[in-house]
């Protein structure tokens, strides 16, 4: 289990990615998503 946001911590690790697009002066939220070592 992973936990975010508090103080528990991780059993699994994980890597995550955020893509933002900005657009007429506002960032969107594009994609979310898991990675892992082997991706970067």
């Amino acid at each position: 289990k992973t936990w975010i946001g508090d103080s528990k911590p991780f059993t699994d690790i994980k890597h995550y990615i955020l893509i933002l697009k900005r657009e007429n002066g506002v960032t969107w939220l594009d994609n979310f998503g898991e990675t892992d070592d082997e991706k970067k």
